[in-house]
């Protein structure tokens, strides 16, 4: 990161002001695991994971070999200007999960919401309770 010092004026009821703030280079994109929780119903998994500034286009999920792979590709853009402060890091995303042989992996499914993508991991008949009747034997 840069060292450089930018003056920045700014005009306010008290008058002029004038900062110095710390000039930094723009961040490289970079490749990050995405922040996930797993939550369990009755009738399967649900997986949150969460990837700013990912839209429903840059998000590829894939089942191969009892592994789900989750990777984003942030499609957002710097903001126009010269860059004098970044706290932002545009970040490209890739997970990988091994699903349990209880999952239904033909009827998994998955939704995206503003940067957040919540797939749907359904147990297989097997692996859902079931309540059993018990009858008189008499």
């Amino acid at each position: 990161m840069s060292q450089k010092k930018d003056k920045i004026e700014t005009a306010g009821q008290a008058g002029k002001v004038e900062t110095e703030v710390e000039r930094v280079e723009p961040i490289a994109t970079e490749t990050v695991a995405p922040a996930i929780d797993v939550c369990e119903t009755d009738t399967g998994w649900l997986l949150v994971a969460d990837m700013p500034g990912v839209t429903r286009d840059g998000i590829d999920v894939q089942v191969e070999r009892g592994v789900l792979t989750l990777s984003g590709r942030c499609g957002c853009e710097p903001p126009q200007g010269r860059a004098v402060y970044e706290g932002f890091t545009r970040a490209n995303y890739f997970r990988s999960v091994t699903l349990s042989d209880e999952i239904e992996r033909s009827k998994i499914t998955a939704a995206q919401n503003e940067g957040v993508l919540t797939v749907m991991l359904p147990k297989a008949a097997a692996a859902q309770t079931r309540k059993i009747t018990v009858q008189s034997a008499g």
